[in-house]
């Protein structure tokens, strides 16, 4: 046989690639037309339940998976991840921490980052946070200026206190943000999630964009512990991205139209 003959594709994922064009262009579709019949505030809402199920019903077929998506806003003079227009269906489970705290929690790392985070990190357990990119696109004073808030809100959390020592020593990475489950709880059935981030980071040749809006995030209840963040495959990763950019025009969108106003404009950070 020819030894540069490339394997043939995976018909599966043929598939799924065809019928996620097909919901993505609906999309784009509706948001089109949510715009020229001057749709309100519901617009993003119908929109968010086409991307909601294309997750569920198209990337992640036949797999039980839990999906929101945590937009930034402030509550009691501090930043939080909260879910919005995406709720997960929630059953009992003592591991799901929400809202998700700023800075300290995996989503908001995901966010400052510009990056998906994918949990197990496996060789990026120990990987140092990107000190550079938070430099060049101006976020690392205002990551301080967050731990800050979070620790005059919380004095007693000694574990913010811990990472924002290391942050300001430049050494926090990954592995310090993992927040440990609270002792003497099951084990949940979700033993892998991806955060990706709203926006996306853009290239290092450009300015980096301010503004964070929110986190989609999907957890994935699979039932190998072997096997555990396989089900993020490159395919995966790549449409969740395309989704990202898409809720990214979606909300900005609805921003500048006031329909609604966004919560994730917050001054100062």
């Amino acid at each position: 046989s020819d030894p540069l003959q490339t394997s043939q594709p995976d018909p599966g994922t043929a598939v799924m690639r065809e019928k996620f064009d097909q919901q993505l262009r609906a999309v784009l579709r509706t948001l089109a037309e949510d715009q020229d019949a001057d749709v309100k505030a519901e617009s993003p809402q119908r929109l968010m339940d086409i991307i909601k199920d294309t997750i569920k019903e198209v990337i992640f077929a036949g797999i039980e998976t839990r999906v929101g998506l945590s937009l930034k806003e402030m509550e009691d003079g501090r930043i939080v991840l909260r879910n919005k227009y995406i709720d997960p269906v929630l059953q009992y489970d003592a591991q799901y921490i929400h809202p998700f705290a700023y800075p300290e929690t995996v989503a908001a790392w995901a966010l400052i980052q510009g990056e998906p985070i994918i949990y197990p990190l496996r060789d990026q357990a120990d990987k140092p946070i990107d000190y550079d990119w938070l430099n060049v696109s101006g976020k690392t004073e205002a990551v301080r200026r967050a731990f800050a808030a979070a620790i005059q809100r919380k004095p007693g959390d000694l574990r913010v206190r811990e990472l924002s020592a290391k942050f300001n020593a430049g050494t926090l990475r990954m592995s310090d943000i993992f927040q440990p489950w609270p002792g003497g709880v099951p084990p949940t059935r979700f033993g892998s999630f991806i955060s990706m981030p709203i926006p996306l980071r853009t290239s290092a040749a450009f300015k980096p964009r301010q503004s964070e809006i929110g986190v989609l995030t999907v957890d994935v209840a699979e039932t190998d512990p072997n096997k555990l963040g396989e089900a993020f495959t490159k395919e995966r990763i790549d449409m969740l991205r395309t989704l990202s950019y898409v809720i990214d025009v979606i909300l900005t969108t609805a921003h500048a139209a006031r329909r609604p106003r966004g919560t994730w404009q917050i001054q100062g950070f």
